[in-house]
């Protein structure tokens, strides 16, 4: 066979190789049809809604809670699949390089060209269909955090579906790109995972736009739920109303009942503040904030506390200059609560003792610190540097008296 018979074979193999890639999608296609294929994400059932209020206020509360979507969880209820192709398609065209100086007759050029972009098609494909990405709480704005946990709550009382709860999720969760982003599979040098994020940018910013729709999606689905046609309950209300991000507001004297504790039944430690005038409703307070109760001297304030006293299961420390708390609740909390001890310095036969040495540690290096802390507990501190010579001294030689005091000294047993 001569050289020139020789060529004209390869040229034949060439073209025969080339017109059997394009009418079976390509060698990497049938390749990838030959080899065991990778898992595909499967298209997943929307994601079960919130359970109760009172988790969903304990989960947001939480800044350290991190929130993580799935784009298979987003397939193809809110991205279709069409989008995922046209963009690995788009990814594949920029990435693969092979066939881009090939002349018009390098058949063999522009099938390996062929090959890679078909490859890149399909791995990307599959790495945007994989991809998953999260977010902590505490990354985002008191906006976003707000618009989640209400988004949450529409979603527990039925005000919004799942899906609903998913479009106003995932711009915020995705940030615009700015979220942690998991993918798997050959996308992993940093151009690719910089062509995977502005990918799936796109998809989900052109789906379900940027992360300020969402808020203006929870806007509406809240203006629906508290309007004069809402189905929501007392309670349901008096939450969604208390998380809106509206400022301070007057409680309204239907939801006392409610407003302020966790839920039914009611806890042992609830606080009971009184009936409100002109309403059958009881204020009711059972949360972990401080609470402060102002009025003028005669209006009931000590009174109040001496009735919760008689009520409340649970521990109290009391501050009673008077004695009085203690006379009127000390026999029944000992008889259905636990013990009550009366620390009171000025009535030491009716009182319990307490010692500020015992809290001295035995060794004696540890035994110096500690009186040195004692000293500076029991002594009015002098403004910052007025201390002279001898305050410097005097409560030297105080801290030295009291820990020869607790290390030598032989307890008194009689007091």
């Amino acid at each position: 066979m001569d050289a020139f018979a020789l060529i004209a074979v390869i040229v034949v193999v060439s073209f025969a190789a080339a017109l059997f890639y394009q009418l079976n999608n390509g060698v990497g296609g049938a390749i990838a049809r030959a080899r065991t294929p990778l898992p595909q994400p499967a298209a997943a059932k929307l994601p079960p809604a919130p359970k109760s209020l009172e988790d969903i206020e304990a989960f947001h509360a939480n800044e350290l809670n991190a929130i993580t979507l799935t784009i298979a969880e987003l397939t193809p209820h809110l991205l279709p699949e069409t989008s995922f192709y046209h963009l690995s398609r788009a990814v594949s065209e920029k990435h693969a390089y092979l066939s881009r100086d090939a002349a018009d007759d390098d058949y063999l050029l522009k099938a390996a060209g062929s090959v890679q972009r078909d490859y890149i098609r399909v791995a990307a494909e599959r790495a945007l269909k994989g991809a998953s990405f999260r977010r902590t709480l505490r990354d985002m704005t008191d906006t976003e955090r707000a618009t989640l946990r209400l988004a949450d709550l529409l979603t527990a009382v039925g005000q919004i579906s799942r899906r609903e709860r998913l479009e106003i999720f995932t711009p915020i969760i995705w940030n615009s790109g700015q979220g942690f982003l998991i993918t798997g599979g050959p996308f992993n040098s940093a151009d690719l995972l910089s062509e995977l994020r502005s990918s799936m940018t796109t998809l989900i910013e052109g789906h379900l736009g940027p992360s300020p729709s969402a808020t203006e999606r929870l806007q509406d689905a809240l203006r629906k739920a508290l309007g004069p046609d809402s189905h929501l309950t007392v309670r349901e209300r008096t939450v969604l109303e208390r998380l809106l991000v509206t400022g301070a507001k007057w409680m309204p004297p239907e939801s006392a009942a409610t407003a302020l504790v966790y839920g039914q039944p009611l806890r042992p430690s609830v606080l009971r503040l009184g009936r409100i005038e002109g309403s059958d409703s009881e204020l009711l307070y059972d949360r972990n904030e401080s609470l402060i109760t102002i009025a003028p001297p005669g209006q009931g304030k000590s009174q109040s506390v001496m009735r919760n006293l008689l009520s409340m299961d649970g521990g109290a420390l009391v501050i009673d200059i008077k004695g009085e708390l203690f006379e009127q609740t000390a026999a029944w909390r000992a008889r259905n609560v636990g013990p009550v001890y009366r620390f009171a310095p000025s009535d030491p036969d009716n009182s319990i003792h307490f010692n500020p040495l015992d809290t001295i540690r035995p060794d004696v290096a540890g035994a110096y610190e500690d009186a040195r802390k004692l000293v500076n507990l029991l002594m009015v501190p002098a403004e910052q540097g007025k201390k002279d010579y001898w305050d410097k001294r005097g409560l030297s030689l105080l801290a030295d008296a009291i820990l020869d005091t607790a290390l030598f000294e032989e307890p008194d047993t009689a007091i």
